[in-house]
This record gives structure tokens, sequence and C-alpha cells, in this order.
């Protein structure tokens, strides 16, 4: 709940701000935050972790330490961005990446949905709608910062 809490908090902090301020806020909590944050869960818990997913609870599969990772290295490049005033660029690409990851990981969790036998709404909601969500305001925030900046893909 700390990192749906850490992401929720950056995303309304955010609202109502300049693209490039709003960016640096999204960036230090709900991408650096919450990377963090899923990083302990998936890792350091990963047997709480395993059994709220419906995994086998022997302490976490290689595949979820990979996603732990994964988050610990966007959360950390975030933070890398962040304080050390790397500039709206980086805070573009960390945050942009990290909506694909997270848009990426909602499709999965859609296809698990569909797969498995049990298809409570509350796996739905969290699991599915939540990465949506959040993969759709990370990508918005960052687009929008790099128009403001005059950031250009190519």
């Amino acid at each position: 709940m700390l990192g749906y809490a850490v992401g929720g908090a950056g995303i309304f902090l955010a609202t109502s701000r300049s693209a490039t301020e709003a960016l640096d806020i999204v960036t230090l909590l709900t991408v650096g935050g919450v990377g963090i944050c899923a990083f302990v869960r998936h890792v350091v818990f990963a047997r709480s972790d395993a059994a709220r997913l419906g995994w086998s609870a022997e302490g976490g599969s290689n595949f979820q330490l990979e996603v732990g990772f994964a988050n610990l290295a966007f959360g950390a490049a975030a933070l890398f961005a962040y304080f050390g005033d790397w500039g709206t660029p980086a805070e573009v690409a960390v945050t942009f990446g990290y909506g694909l990851y997270l848009g990426q990981a909602a499709l999965l969790h859609l296809h698990d949905y569909f797969r498995a036998g049990e298809r409570s709404i509350g796996r739905l909601v969290s699991n599915v709608l939540a990465h949506f969500a959040m993969s759709g305001v990370l990508i918005y925030v960052a687009l929008n910062a790099a128009e403001a900046a005059s950031l250009a893909p190519f």
C-alpha cells in the first residue's frame, strides 16, 4: 500500500503545476519512490508478495526477483536524475521508460487475469487497472514536459 500512497501523492502534488515542475515531482515520488517500494515488496518481502500474487510462496521466483531489480533500476535512476540535477531530458527519459514498463506489466497482468481461473475485481483493479492508470499518467507527464522543454525524440 505504501507504493500506491507514494505514487498517488506524486500524481496529486503534480496536478496544477507547470509541466516541468510536475515532472520533477513525478520523477521523485511516482518513479523514484514507487520503484524503490516495488523493489522492497518484490525482493525483500518476496514470500508475502508471491502469496499476494497467487504464486508459490517459496521465497519468490527468479522472475519475481528480476521484476524487483527492474523497479530498483528505474527508482534509482529517477532519484539520481532528480537529486543529481541531471535536468529535464534525463527525467523525461526515466519517467517515460517507467511508464512503458508499467504499461507492459499491465498487459501481462491482464493476460494472466483472463488465463487464471479466479477472476476477482480486486485483482483486476490492483494488478491491471492501477498499472494502466499509472502508465498513462507517467507517459503523459513525460511527453508533456518534453514538449514544454522543446525536446524532440529524434
